[in-house]
């Protein structure tokens, strides 16, 4: 009996990042849509994902795309999700102390979870619409959780870095499970090397917010030399802090059975 070879499902996300940060590292100077400032992302009203950057040349921890403005095998999309991702930050520190910048510690709450109030985002698969709805209202399903207000914070007044508290201000929108994220009513079937997009779309008054902002500035740590001294007695060790929004499809793709390459329409006797 002749039968064809038959692709096989395997489950399979597509994501794309747009990041912020003061420092990039080689092919990341040159890509589109990632900015150096709050200013300068808060300067564009519309953000585009699923068009310019590749696992290539940007990294496969911001994009997994091997082509920029399409999809390179047959994918059924099950659902869609934006992730919102912050530096971890000490909490209740004294920013004069442990931070020349003085790099406000309310920002990284502001951005993972007002920030997605006062964004829209749409989902496209050509020409079609298949998604349009506010961020706070699309999670992506996984992220850290973490939260300050239940850790103590004994000594706030602390002179010297090592001794004061450090509490975490992170999170996602909504539980980082898997069902939590934007469900499509019918799974969307979308053919091999079809153009998807998606964009975000910032409202004038966060725009406003960050055309305000500084940054983002560096997250300035003590060295062991300096934590075992008085301020500006010893080095600090500064970190460049990156800020992030990424888009995410949940769903299959279809692939050729691994250790089975063939043909289009070729077909194996049995």
């Amino acid at each position: 009996m002749n039968a064809p070879y038959m692709n096989v499902t395997e489950a399979y996300p597509i994501y794309d990042t747009v990041n912020i940060c003061k420092t990039f590292y080689g092919k990341e100077k040159t890509l589109t849509g990632w900015y150096t400032t709050f200013r300068d992302f808060a300067a564009d009203e519309k953000h585009t994902f699923f068009k310019s950057r590749t696992a290539g040349n940007s990294h496969l921890a911001y994009c997994n795309q091997d082509s920029a403005d399409n999809v390179d095998f047959v994918f059924k999309a099950f659902s869609f999700g934006v992730r919102f991702f912050a530096p971890v930050m000490p909490d209740g520190i004294n920013s004069i102390v442990v931070s020349p910048d003085g790099m406000a510690e309310s920002l990284p709450a502001w951005w993972l979870f007002d920030l997605p109030k006062h964004c829209g985002i749409d989902f496209r698969v050509q020409q079609d619409v298949i998604v349009e709805n506010t961020c706070l209202a699309t999670p992506a399903g996984y992220g850290p959780r973490g939260g300050g207000g239940a850790q103590p914070a004994t000594d706030t007044v602390a002179p010297f870095p090592n001794q004061t508290p450090w509490k975490v201000v992170t999170g996602t929108i909504g539980d980082p499970i898997i069902d939590n994220r934007f469900p499509f009513p019918e799974p969307i079937s979308i053919a091999r090397n079809t153009s998807i997009e998606a964009n975000l779309y910032i409202s004038g008054y966060a725009r406003d917010i960050m055309k305000s902002l500084n940054g983002p500035l560096d997250w300035v740590l003590p060295t062991a030399e300096q934590a075992t001294q008085p301020p500006a007695q010893g080095d600090y060790f500064s970190v460049p802090t990156r800020w992030g929004i990424q888009v995410s499809l949940f769903g299959y793709r279809e692939v050729q059975q691994r250790g089975q390459y063939h043909a289009p329409g070729a077909i194996q006797a049995q």
